[in-house]
This record gives structure tokens, C-alpha cells and sequence, in this order.
């Protein structure tokens, strides 16, 4: 009577076979992927170890390293030259601030610069106190009805003629009537010197004539030189006329 090993029977079944088959495969699998995986990692760590080597000595030489300039040809002076020195810079001097002029002020008392004005003439022209800059001006404020003011016009007549060639200019404003009134007066009596016409008063009122005749004397340079309330006399009119001419 033959004995059979059970174990061996099981070994040698097909079923046992296609087992160890399948254990052997599965072995070799895991040792080729255990051996891809070591390779990878060997791989990757020997790139992270030549980058943190490499890449900061890289980039300090970058940094650090001196870039190199040609070498320009040497500039020498030809040998019968001359070397003139430099000529010395002469300093610049800031100019000098201007002298402050003080204007003086515009107003009525004497030292004031005469406020200026615009008027018609009784010839139709427009008239500005300041067209007279640089003559002296006799401003007589006057009218029609005034007897003082008819008393002295012969006087203030004869100085004008006296002085007018040297540019003495005397401006009769007329207050408070019109160019009629003014313009028939001057021909009557044969006045020869500018008739303005202050028909509503306002210049009157910048002047603060509070009587008439009220004279004023204003020099080349525009400036109050004597103010005179009422009929002068040929003395008072001479006395103004000193004040605003050389």
C-alpha cells in the first residue's frame, strides 16, 4: 500500500503551481519598483544637492564680478605742444537789488499825489488829469454864478499867457451846470485855457471843494504843491505858480 504525502500532492497540484507562480511575480514586481523608487530618489537628491551648491555661488559671482572695460587709447600731448593754462573764472557778482522808490500817496493835502480824473473839454475832447504829467497845472474849480470866481479869471488870464511857455497848464472845471454855460463864458471873455466840464460834480466831490473858487497847484510830477480856497489875487496866483515851477 503506497502512502501519498498530502503536502506533496498539494505542491505539485496545478492550482499550487499557478500560486508560486503568482508569489514569484508579485516578488520580482516588488523589487523592481522598490529599486525604480531608490534610483528616483538617488536621482533627486543628487539635483537638490548640485542646485544648493551651484546656485548661490552663481549668483554672488554675478553680483560680485567687476565688469571689464576696454582700455581706451592713452591721451598724450604731441611733443612740440604748447599747455596753455586754463584762463581763471572771473566771479559773478548777483545784481545789486533796486532802490525801493516810495510812491507817495494819493490824496488832497500838499506832499499827496493829486487824485487823477477824466472830464470832456467844452472842444468835445476827453481829458485826463494824468495827460499832464510833467507840466504844471493850475486845477481851478469854478462856475458861471460865482462872482469870486469871475473876479479872479482875469488874473489867472494874464498868468497863464506869462507862463505858458513853460508849459504851465490851467484847467477851469466848471461845476455843477454844463458845457453851454462854460463854453459861452469863455468866449466872451476871451479865455484861452482848457474849460472842463463837471456837470455832475463827482470830481468836485474827490476834490472836497466845499466853496468856490477853490484852486489847486499840482506840480510836473503830480504832487499837491499849494491848495487855495477862494479869489486869489495876482500875489496868491504868483505864490502857486512858484510852487510848481522851477
Amino acid at each position: 500500500m503506497s502512502s501519498t504525502n498530502p503536502y506533496r500532492e498539494e505542491s505539485s497540484s496545478p492550482v499550487a503551481l499557478r500560486r508560486k507562480s503568482s508569489q514569484k511575480t508579485l516578488l520580482w514586481v516588488l523589487a523592481g519598483g522598490g529599486a525604480v523608487l531608490m534610483a528616483c530618489v538617488c536621482v533627486a537628491f543628487a539635483g537638490i544637492t548640485s542646485f544648493l551648491l551651484f546656485f548661490p555661488a552663481s549668483r554672488s559671482a554675478a553680483r560680485i564680478a567687476p565688469v571689464s572695460q576696454p582700455a581706451g587709447p592713452a591721451i598724450t600731448a604731441p611733443a612740440n605742444s604748447t599747455v596753455v593754462p586754463a584762463a581763471p573764472i572771473a566771479p559773478v557778482n548777483p545784481p545789486e537789488p533796486e532802490a525801493q522808490v516810495d510812491q507817495p500817496q494819493v490824496g488832497l493835502e500838499v506832499g499827496n499825489l493829486a487824485p487823477d480824473f477824466k472830464l470832456a473839454g467844452i472842444d468835445g475832447k476827453t481829458y485826463h488829469l494824468s495827460d499832464f504829467r510833467g507840466q504844471p497845472v493850475l486845477l481851478n474849480f469854478w462856475a458861471t454864478w460865482c462872482g469870486p470866481c469871475q473876479e479872479e479869471m482875469p488874473a489867472i488870464s494874464k498868468k497863464y499867457q506869462q507862463y505858458k511857455d513853460q508849459n504851465l497848464i490851467v484847467l477851469a472845471v466848471d461845476v455843477n451846470e454844463g458845457p453851454d454855460l462854460a463854453r459861452a463864458y469863455a468866449r466872451r471873455y476871451n479865455l484861452p485855457f482848457l474849460f472842463l466840464d463837471d456837470h455832475d460834480g463827482q470830481v468836485s466831490i474827490t476834490y472836497r471843494i466845499r466853496g468856490l473858487p477853490t484852486s489847486v497847484f499840482i506840480d510836473p510830477a503830480g504832487i499837491v504843491q499849494m491848495r487855495v480856497l477862494g479869489s486869489m489875487t495876482d500875489n496868491r496866483i504868483q505864490l502857486g505858480i512858484d510852487s510848481i515851477t522851477p
